[in-house]
């Protein structure tokens, strides 16, 4: 999406969440009525609000992207920013910051502090080593 899209839709939606919050009643719904409520408004602006959650996934991967272009596997020195991965060294086996990301990104930024950088090849030798030991079946 280009920049003044993106920047038109940002508007868009700025105002009409000023608008919405000024004349907000869902505080006084109970929980089916909020559910149907937020159920209804997703159909009337399902282009709006994925087009949004398009921007933001976007621009979250594009911060990951630029912190690997800094980094190198731990391992094996590889800088290759497109074939390194996260590591929990650990064994923390919490959601994968390639789904954190989608969801929550506080969650997905601590998660990125907790785990090393690692290449595919040197990732998946540290999982087998975890799994099977130092040493080939």
């Amino acid at each position: 999406m280009a920049t003044k899209e993106a920047q038109a839709l940002e508007a868009r939606t700025s105002q009409t969440l000023e608008a919405r919050s000024k004349t907000d009643t869902t505080y006084k719904m109970n929980k089916e009525e909020k559910r149907a409520y937020s159920r209804k408004y997703y159909q009337e602006h399902k282009e709006e609000i994925c087009a949004r959650w398009h921007i933001r996934y976007q621009k979250r991967r594009a911060v990951i992207n630029r912190y690997k272009q800094i980094k190198s596997c731990a391992i094996c020195g590889n800088k290759d920013f497109r074939c390194l991965e996260f590591h929990a060294p650990d064994g923390h086996l919490g959601r994968a910051v390639s789904v954190l990301v989608i969801h929550s990104w506080a969650k997905a930024k601590a998660e990125i502090t907790r785990c090393i950088v690692v290449c595919a090849n040197c990732h998946k030798i540290l999982h087998y080593e975890e799994k099977y030991g130092n040493y080939l079946h």
